[in-house]
């Protein structure tokens, strides 16, 4: 091949050459440079033309200058390569690794590597295998490397706390060791899936040192390129477990309480769907589960009541509430309706939205039937004591009215009798008009308080001073007089005012009054050091009057009856003295109420508010 031609390929390869590439003359003079050169050593053609190879190489740490590459061209220490400190033409220096290989004619092929490259890989290689093996060893998980064999070769400290081992206990293990359900066999076949596979993932148990079984997942990837090794991530789930076990039971719970409860239980979309139901609704509403399912709570709601039974869900969606609890009908299938009590509460997303509702459904249709039942009973015994009380009302009158009136009658015929006889006694005929006129009072008054306790119309009030009411009623009691009988005041100072009617409090303490001279006038012979004691006090917002006697006392059969219309111990008596003064203190707002021992007095105690 001519020369020429050898030049242009020699030259045409050098241009293409990947790497720094130099050739020298004899001398050591640079006779060609490729484009890898020149960029790294920042010289053009021009510049590195006859330039000596020595002028690149800059002195060496121990100051000694490199040998020419002439001189050591053909020795074989250039051609396994040695490092040496370049310079550029900038003056900058830079390890490389020079390659030198003799040439024909002459002449040697000098080959530069950067090393700083080199360098900075090897380095970035470094901290991150540094990095790495820190992220391994303070891994909460457990980290192996496997041999094909099954052989650990390393392990790191998250797994060596939690087998119990020490590190060189385990790095002289197998993984069939540790496991606790596969037998080594099983091991080996596993190892073999793992490197046919490439990669496994699986939930195992392993055994440590003291024995105790722990649940694992492993994550095992086998790289045929690191030398042929397992590298295993061992994952510690006893809390998974643990938790998953108590969701089963919780869920087994949940689900033994939602199928087997005494009241409906349902799931339903927020648009109404239902989506789940218990067996308990199906029969609540008559439809079976597949049906039920393909409708709403909306298409099954009487219409009476959707709109309340809407706008309350709306309420829960919207999260204005957390649950609503209503009375509702049901259309059940194949007709009739279901009286149901509903409670609904929202299960809701993490962002609050409503997720789905669930609801409880009690069956409350017998309950709904008895207090229809109830409620006509009712009306029909208020019927039946309405008459009642009519029957006892006119009988009452009847009998308070029959006296008097026969009376009246008596004493007319006597006074017709007299004038009949064309010789009338005057002193027989005034008797008669008299007893006449007494007994026609006595009817009249029994007529104006029967007509007092059955008109219990709004009453005039206003501030009152209790204690005076007190001293009035009592003056009133002085002009019939109360035969010696002694009459204690305890009236409370500075007594606040109370809102009343004067003439209905006063007949009602003059009614107590007299009832309590009468009862120990009742009293036994003996017992003449009988006194009568009237005292007022404060009773939280109200004021407080009570009358007590020191007679016989009220007995313990006729106490809760002291205040019935008609009802009386005395022979004369209406029964009705009690029962209107009760009726006035109550329409006050006030309470009258009567306490008694046997052989000790009674007392009668009514409260008043305050005017203010």
């Amino acid at each position: 091949m001519p020369d020429d031609l050898k030049n242009i390929i020699c030259r045409w390869l050098l241009d293409r050459a990947d790497i720094p590439l130099l050739v020298t003359d004899a001398d050591g003079a640079v006779v060609l440079s490729n484009a890898g050169a020149q960029s790294l050593f920042g010289r053009s053609t021009e510049q590195f033309s006859g330039l000596r190879l020595e002028t690149l190489i800059a002195d060496l740490p121990d100051g000694k200058r490199q040998p020419s590459l002439a001189s050591h061209a053909p020795t074989p220490s250039y051609e396994s390569g040695r490092k040496i400190s370049a310079r550029r033409l900038d003056g900058g220096e830079f390890l490389a690794r020079l390659r030198a290989s003799p040439l024909e004619g002459g002449l040697t092929l000098a080959l530069f590597e950067d090393l700083a490259e080199h360098e900075r890989i090897e380095q970035a290689l470094s901290e991150q295998e540094l990095q790495y093996r820190a992220i391994i060893e303070t891994a909460a998980d457990g980290f192996w490397i496997v041999a094909g064999d099954g052989r650990i070769l390393a392990i790191n400290d998250s797994y060596v706390r939690r087998s119990g081992y020490s590190r060189d206990e385990l790095l002289s293990m197998r993984v069939s060791d540790l496991e606790a359900i596969e037998s080594p066999s099983d091991v080996s076949a596993h190892i073999e899936k793992v490197l046919a596979n490439g990669s496994d993932q699986f939930e195992t148990l392993h055994r440590t040192k003291s024995g105790e079984v722990w649940p694992v997942e492993i994550f095992v990837s086998y790289w045929a390129n690191a030398g042929g090794r397992l590298f295993v991530f061992a994952r510690d789930i006893t809390a998974r477990k643990l938790t998953q076990e108590a969701l089963r039971e919780s869920e087994a719970r949940f689900r033994a309480i939602f199928e087997h409860a005494a009241v409906g239980i349902a799931q339903l979309a927020p648009d109404g769907r239902w989506l789940r139901m218990n067996d308990k609704l199906c029969e609540i509403v008559g439809y079976p589960r597949e049906e039920l399912q393909k409708r709403t709570f909306q298409s099954i709601t009487h219409p009476d009541d959707l709109g309340a039974d809407l706008d309350l869900a709306r309420q829960l969606l919207a999260g204005e509430i957390e649950h609503y609890q209503m009375e509702k009908r049901y259309l059940r299938k194949g007709g009739g309706t279901v009286w149901v009590n509903l409670t609904a509460t929202a299960v809701r997303h993490p962002d609050g939205s409503a997720d789905y509702a669930i609801a409880a459904v009690e069956d409350i249709s017998e309950r709904k039937r008895a207090e229809a039942a109830l409620k006509d009973l009712q009306l029909e015994m208020e019927q039946l004591t309405r008459q009642q009380a009519a029957r006892q009302t006119v009988t009452a009158i009847a009998h308070e009215l029959n006296q008097p009136l026969s009376a009246v009658a008596a004493y007319a015929e006597a006074a017709l009798s007299l004038l009949r006889a064309g010789n009338p006694q005057p002193e027989q005929l005034r008797h008669a008009l008299e007893g006449s006129a007494q007994q026609a009072q006595r009817a009249g008054s029994v007529v104006r308080e029967l007509m007092a306790f059955l008109n219990k119309n709004e009453i005039a009030t206003e501030p009152l001073d209790l204690n005076d009411l007190v001293r009035r009623a009592l003056d009133q009691i002085n002009m019939d007089g109360h035969d010696g009988i002694a009459i204690h005041l305890e009236l409370a100072n500075g007594l606040a005012p109370v809102r009343a009617n004067r003439l209905q409090v006063e007949k009602v303490l003059v009614n107590i009054i007299k009832n309590g001279i009468e009862a120990m006038h009742d009293a036994a012979a003996g017992k003449r050091s009988i006194s009568l004691t009237i005292r007022t006090s404060v009773e939280g917002s109200m004021a407080r009057a009570a009358v007590c006697d020191s007679g016989a006392g009220i007995a313990t059969d006729t106490l809760h009856r002291i205040f019935d219309p008609f009802f009386t111990t005395k022979p004369d008596g209406l029964g009705m003295g009690l029962a209107i003064s009760r009726t006035i203190i109550e329409s006050h707002g006030g309470r009258l109420w009567a306490e008694s021992v046997q052989d000790a007095g009674a007392c009668f105690n009514f409260t008043l508010p305050f005017a203010a």
